[in-house]
């Protein structure tokens, strides 16, 4: 079988499909990725294939590419940036996409939540069975179905498709790695959705931490790098509660222009799964697979969201418990430190993460997913 994974040029939107294509893989099917160019080396140091699809951008430069983001943090830049793929990427990607199922003739289209525009049109003008992969938002929501929606009868008609019928996102299956208490939340029915544990990659074995006195993993992931100032505000709440820190910067900053004390080092990037077991605490900014893979090793957390899905991650691990949540205007060191140190001693918040970890451990597993594809797949 051959199975076209799509996404888009980040690691937090690449990082959550990777599992499931390497499990594929394993399986003896054949997968191939599409991406914009400037992302595909970063693709294929997963070890996974890929070809060109699209105009040329990378979230980690998304500020260059589309300058007026800066005006549009916060809670209105889920639409905005659904506005601004639909306008700027959608149809040129769409075009590439079907050059690429002419060539590689896949049995099933896999594609992760922000490139749904074009992996729905992809579905209906190709007549092939599609799977979603969601992020912290539950697909079927009115938030999810309201943000599907901008833009998109523009694109559709581009292809000479009707206008959407506004109600559920045209999907075969939706999988979602959030525990069945994440989406309870909503008290809504949900259309076709299926949960599916997202494992971390096993641990490399470096010895950057040691677990002999509290540490605290801080990141803004591989999109959020530019903002210094809370960078700067994470090492320094770290070093005012006198713990081990380890905090990344991502690979586009040079580690070095952050001053910090010896307790705590500061690197571009450090695999999760060499950090998270060892970790009390993480603090970030909300990302998916940040904070997935601390439920999934039981680590309580400290959100800043500052945009997209963030805010809903933010949301959700808050009412279950599992996560403090600090705005950005008011992510001062000593805010931060605080709340560090209120999860890192609250036996709620670490009940809450474990229960939520127990649920996450409990869901099928990569394996299962490949059984479930495999079954989908056109013929």
């Amino acid at each position: 079988m051959r199975f076209l994974f799509i996404t888009q040029p980040g690691d937090g939107h690449l990082n959550p499909l990777a599992p499931l294509a390497r499990a594929l893989q394993s399986a003896g099917h054949q997968i191939l990725f599409a991406a914009s160019r400037p992302y595909l080396d970063d693709v294929m140091r997963l070890g996974l294939p890929a070809v060109a699809a699209g105009p040329d951008y990378r979230w980690d430069a998304a500020l260059q590419r589309w300058p007026e983001c800066v005006n549009h943090m916060g809670a209105d830049s889920p639409a905005f940036w659904v506005e601004t793929v639909n306008r700027d990427v959608t149809v040129p990607l769409v075009h590439d996409l079907r050059r690429i199922v002419v060539e590689f003739q896949p049995n099933l289209l896999v594609a992760e939540v922000a490139s749904w525009a074009a992996a729905t049109i992809l579905r209906e003008v190709e007549r092939l069975p599609l799977v979603l992969t969601a992020w912290g938002v539950e697909p079927g929501t009115p938030s999810s179905i309201r943000l599907f929606g901008i833009g998109q009868d523009a694109c559709r008609s581009a292809f000479g498709l009707a206008p959407w019928n506004g109600k559920a996102v045209p999907t075969d299956l939706w999988i979602s790695y959030t525990p069945p208490s994440w989406g309870r939340l909503d008290r809504e029915p949900l259309p076709e959705t299926w949960r599916v544990h997202l494992p971390l990659d096993a641990p490399t074995g470096s010895s950057m931490v040691s677990a002999d006195q509290p540490l605290v993993y801080a990141t803004l992931g591989s999109i959020y790098g530019t903002a210094h100032r809370l960078i700067r505000a994470f090492i320094r709440a770290i070093e005012l509660g006198g713990w081990q820190g380890l905090v990344t910067v991502g690979r586009n900053n040079d580690a070095a222009q952050f001053q910090h004390p010896s307790s705590i080092q500061v690197v571009q990037y450090v695999p999760q799964s060499d950090v998270l077991p060892k970790a009390s605490a993480v603090l970030c900014h909300g990302g998916f697979g940040t904070m997935m893979g601390a439920i999934d090793s039981g680590v309580p957390l400290v959100i800043v969201p500052l945009g997209a899905d963030q805010l809903f991650n933010a949301e959700r691990a808050q009412q279950l418990g599992v996560a403090k949540v600090i705005e950005p205007a008011q992510a001062t060191p000593e805010v931060l430190r605080h709340a560090i140190g209120e999860v890192m001693a609250s036996d709620s918040h670490r009940k809450a993460v474990q229960s939520l970890r127990a649920e996450v451990k409990s869901m099928p597993s990569m394996a299962d997913a490949v059984n479930r594809l495999v079954a989908m797949a056109k013929i």
